[in-house]
């Protein structure tokens, strides 16, 4: 019996033991692991201007540098992340105010991607089967547009490198008289305004690396933030109205034309007050900020019908509305062929399609460059009114 109670006794403190142990264990497991993961990250650069100098942040190995930027080093820079602009591009970028209309006119060919989502790899391949790029992923589309539906940030680790191809094709697509056109989408809203619960495991780890969030590299003093900052989530090219998720009739009846929608969104991200949110129309869209960019009414609502879509295309001057937001299986036309849904479902696995315009047909361009008729647009149809 004495003998049974002292091995009682010694049982406890031998768990306590054995659990402490194992605490321990798991702790270094743990604490490896990060290790690893940590050093795997590669990310940047991204540049901040702050007391008129250029820096750059960068993740190598899980270590972050942070390092001035001349246009000597900048050289080095540019080759190692084959970045396609020069060092003054930044500073002018940085530097330029939003004086640019929201409504084109042109008579060639316009592509469409939207929801990228850091899926760099399927949107190049995207780009090259479709002719807008060429193999050095260079501007080859000449004088057409290229409309990007928002949502270029989270959920894939590739985030950065679209971006900073994207800021370099404008420039390029500009000097060839073509045009790109960036919208927002309501993924960038959320990381412009400090919304980071999206992003994809390698930010995170790089959050750890760098001690901020997210968020804190797209702030108004970084060059991608600014950029961004300055895009609008509305544009109209000819007779079509582009929107990352789409215009409520609610928005109409309050007769906010695009002007409007785009101040309000840009004082929103900025800061400015040129149309504040005491106003009546900043109150209204200040309110519908997330339908606005979050809007799925055109495809989940049984009760949104083809009049109200009229009524939304007629308000604007357009004959239809092309949007992304919501995934599809393909790229679809609805209520007549005056709703495109460009977002196809490049994020989950799936590779994606484009949508182009061109000599007066729509087309889905599958991801091995195919091209399948969606319709022809009546070169007589008329803007609804």
């Amino acid at each position: 019996m004495h003998i049974t109670r002292n091995n009682e006794k010694l049982k406890k403190p031998l768990k306590i033991l054995i659990l402490v142990l194992f605490t321990i264990q798991i702790f270094f497991i743990k604490r490896a692991y990060s290790s690893q993961v940590a050093e795997s990250v590669y990310d940047g650069p991204y540049f901040f201007i702050e007391n008129n100098k250029l820096t750059a942040l960068i993740i190598r190995n899980g270590f972050v540098r942070k390092m001035e930027v001349s246009p000597e080093n900048f050289n080095v820079l540019s080759k190692r992340y084959d970045l396609r602009f020069g060092y003054n591009a930044l500073w002018e970028n940085y530097h330029s105010e939003v004086n640019e209309s929201v409504s084109f006119s042109t008579e060639e060919s316009i592509a469409i991607m939207s929801d990228l989502h850091g899926e760099y790899e399927n949107y190049i391949r995207l780009l090259k089967k479709s002719g807008i790029i060429d193999r050095y992923l260079n501007w080859s589309f000449g004088k057409n547009h290229l409309v990007i539906l928002g949502d270029i940030f989270d959920r894939g680790p590739m985030v950065t490198e679209i971006l900073w191809h994207l800021f370099g094709l404008e420039m390029q697509a500009k000097a060839a008289g073509g045009k790109i056109h960036i919208i927002l989408g309501n993924h960038e809203y959320m990381i412009l305004t400090g919304n980071s619960q999206f992003i994809n495991t390698k930010y995170m780890n790089a959050e750890q690396i760098i001690g901020k969030s997210y968020s804190s590299l797209f702030l108004s003093n970084s060059v991608l933030g600014n950029w961004l900052r300055n895009k609008p989530v509305i544009v109209k090219i000819n007779s079509i109205l582009f929107t990352h998720a789409g215009i409520s009739i609610e928005l109409v009846r309050e007769r906010m034309d695009m002007d409007q929608i785009n101040q309000i969104f840009r004082e929103k991200l900025t800061g400015s007050s040129a149309l504040g949110s005491d106003t009546t129309g900043g109150r209204i869209l200040y309110s519908h900020i997330d339908e606005m960019l979050s809007y799925r009414n055109y495809f989940a609502d049984k009760q949104f019908n083809e009049s109200k879509l009229d009524s939304i295309l007629s308000f604007y001057g357009v004959n239809r509305i092309i949007v992304g937001h919501t995934t599809l299986p393909e790229v679809k036309s609805m209520f007549n062929n005056k709703l495109l849904g460009a977002d196809a479902g490049m994020m989950n696995y799936h590779s994606g399609e484009l949508l182009l315009y061109q000599n007066g047909t729509f087309y889905r361009v599958l991801y091995n460059g195919k091209r399948e008729k969606i319709f022809e647009s009546d070169p007589d149809q008329k803007v609804i009114n």
